[in-house]
Formats: structure tokens, sequence, C-alpha cells
């Protein structure tokens, strides 16, 4: 509980601030500005990177991916590993359970319009379903349900490219067990538009037991894989895998990406020191000077015997009522822009005319959407609660300093 003293300088602080309301909402707006461009900076960034790392992750990446050895090595699908029990409850242990074990396939298709050449992904049709949500991206067709589906799904693009729609047949060529090359055709069940061209051109998904019987010439109930994509964000620390497994992250995958994202990390540290300075500059500069022009105020308290210390609890409660009312305007304000942008986004095609931009075979987002995570929040308000209160402090140092050079 505040004493009497204190209560009464506290009310002189309120007061005062409602006194010089000119001085106090300048003060405020400062605050509040400093604070809305810092944190709506960090956000759009946030939001950026987050966009970019969903991309990746849709284009059959995953977060993580467990990959045989010798594909690790060269990606070449000539020895598949047999997916056993075991291998599943060492994966899960790890901490992963959002995952798709997948058997790949390369693959080239020609027609009178040119080749191109394919990623045959056999997989379990409803397990990889809950993982990328393909199904919810056809534009014909529909996510087949049975596992043992002899169809194919193709991309839009690869559609479009060589005039195909569900019901034509795919004319492809492959490579199986020993190493003859294999001719196919393979009805179309699907045809989704997501993740940019290169994606939509290459990714054609098959059931496993499918992808066997071309590769094995042969139906094989067993389950073999080349990876298990994990759609796991994180993983327990201080795992072991087993020596004939390999695990990379996304990043790993796709270097070139996490280049991108490691760039648009400087580019935040960056952006934090050039907002640390602004905003220390835009807090500190106008307290002090406002401070400066209290001097008569000052010099009157003084007069009348009131003490220097009780001059410095008077700023500091005034520094609290001032806090305390740029942080539920700043809240206001913030909350008002980001949900806003959360649902509208900043539309940056323009800048471009219109056109898609791709970096590694993923198609950047035109749209950026800001992400604001609770801790950035909490950290740009506590700097500039900090940077607040040393201005405060250096204020009425040098105005007192200069009133005792004054007297």
């Amino acid at each position: 509980m505040l004493s009497l003293e204190n209560k009464y300088l506290f009310k002189l602080a309120w007061r005062s601030i409602l006194r010089k309301k000119g001085r106090s909402f300048f003060i405020i707006f400062s605050v509040v500005i400093s604070v809305c461009i810092a944190i709506w900076v960090i956000a759009f960034f946030e939001g950026l990177n987050a966009q970019i790392e969903k991309v990746v992750v849709d284009t059959n990446v995953g977060y993580h991916q467990i990959i045989e050895q010798n594909y690790a090595k060269n990606s070449e699908p000539n020895n598949p590993s047999k997916l056993n029990q075991d291998t599943l409850s060492q994966i899960e242990q790890v901490g992963f359970y959002k995952l798709s074990p997948e058997f790949i396939l390369d693959a080239y298709t020609s027609s009178p319009e040119g080749t191109q050449a394919l990623e045959f992904i056999g997989v379990d049709f409803n397990k990889h379903k809950t993982l990328m949500k393909l199904d919810e991206n056809m534009t014909q067709g529909q996510w087949p349900s049975m596992q043992t589906e002899q169809g194919v799904l193709i991309g839009q693009e690869l559609a479009l490219k060589f005039q195909l729609n569900v019901g034509d047949m795919l004319n492809v060529n492959y490579q199986n067990v020993s190493q003859e090359i294999k001719n196919d055709l393979m009805p179309i069940i699907g045809i989704y538009h997501k993740n940019g061209r290169s994606f939509e051109k290459t990714k054609v998904y098959l059931s496993a037991q499918r992808a066997y019987e071309l590769f094995f010439g042969e139906m094989n109930n067993d389950f073999y894989f080349h990876r298990i994509v994990s759609f796991e964000k994180t993983m327990k620390e201080n795992f072991k895998l087993a020596e004939s497994y390999k695990l990379k992250s996304w990043k790993d995958l796709n270097p070139e990406m996490g280049v991108i994202l490691e760039f648009h990390d400087g580019m935040i540290n960056l952006f934090l020191l050039i907002i640390a300075i602004t905003v220390t500059m835009t807090i500190l500069t106008p307290v002090n000077i406002l401070w400066q022009e209290r001097l008569s105020e000052l010099k009157m308290m003084t007069i009348i015997g009131i003490p220097q210390r009780k001059i410095w609890k008077i700023g500091f409660f005034e520094s609290i009522f001032m806090i305390c009312i740029s942080t539920v305007v700043a809240i206001i304000v913030l909350s008002i822009i980001i949900s806003i942008q959360k649902e509208t986004g900043l539309d940056f095609s323009k800048l471009n005319e219109g056109k898609m931009v791709e970096r590694a075979g993923i198609e950047l987002p035109s749209i950026i959407y800001p992400l604001l995570k609770p801790s950035q929040f909490f950290m740009t308000f506590g700097f500039v609660f900090i940077v607040f209160f040393i201005s405060y402090s250096y204020g009425i140092f040098s105005t007192i300093r200069k009133l005792r050079t004054d007297s």
C-alpha cells in the first residue's frame, strides 16, 4: 500500500499529465509509434518466413525426412528398405507421428508435346491425405480412398503441358529392379493444383502397391520405402537413429530456401538494431526536451520546499502512468492493424506485374500475412519500456542538474 505522501505524489503526477495534455500526448504518441513500427516489422518478416517454410514443407518435403541410407547417397531408388514394425516404433520414439512412408520411382513421360522428367511417389493415400491436404486442391477427379488404387494423380501444370484430363492415359517410362527400361500406360484419376509450376510438373502420386508392381514386376504385400516424410515440426532431443537411416531437415533438403530464410533472419536482426536506435532516439529526445521545459515548474517546487527525492518520485509515477496508457493504446492499434492484415494480407503481386516468382522450384508468396509471436511482442514492449524509464531518468537528472547550476 502507498503511504499518505506517496498517494499525494501519485495524484500530483496524474494531474501533471492531465494539465499538460499536449506534452503527454506527444510522449505517448512517440512510444506508441515506436512500439507499433517495431512489432509490425518483426511480424511482417516472421509471417514471410512462416509462409515460405510452410510452402516448402507442403511440397512433399515435410519438416524432416528419415531417408534410407543408400537413397540418401545418390537418390537412386534401386535399394528400397523394408518397413517393419520395429522401424516404425523407433521412429515414433523420436517424436514423429505425422509421417508418410514413401516409395520413389524416377520416370519420364513423352508425347508430341515434349518430354518431362517425373518423380513417382508411392504413398498410402489415406495417410498422405491427412498431411498435405492435396484432396482439398483437386481441380479434376478426386483423391483416391483405396490403398491399392491403380491410377495416378498428376499436377495441373503437367496436365496443361500434355493436354491431359481425368480418364486419359499417362505414357510412362521407368527403370525396374533389374535396371530394365519399361514402358506403361497409367490412367489419370485426378489432377491437383498446388505449390507452383515445378511441383505440379514433376510430382505424380500413386499407391505404394502400384509403385512396387512397377518396380519389382509383381504385387508385393510388404511395405518398402526410400524416405519417411514427417510433418512434425519438433522432435525429441538426444535420440538415436539406426545407422541405416539418415535424418535431414527441410533446410538440408532445400538449402536454397534455407539460405533465403537465414537472410530474412539477418534482415530481422538488422531491422531490430535500426529500430532499437530509432526507438531510443524517438523516446529519449522528446522526453528530455519536455522535462527541460519544466525547469520553471521544478524551480517553483524547490522554492516551496519540495525535496528532489519527491521530484524523482513524481517522475517515476508519471512514467508508470505513461507506460500504462501507451501500452493500452499500442495494444489497441496493433490489434486492429494485425487482425486486419491477417485477413487481407499485404499484396506484393503488383511489384512483379502479377507474375509468379519461384526459387528452387518453390512459388514465393505474393501476399504476406504478418505473424506476431507473443515472445516478440513482450520482448519489444520490454525494450521500449526500459528505454522509456531510462529516458525519464535522464530527463529528470539533467533537469535537476541544470536546476542546481542555475541556483
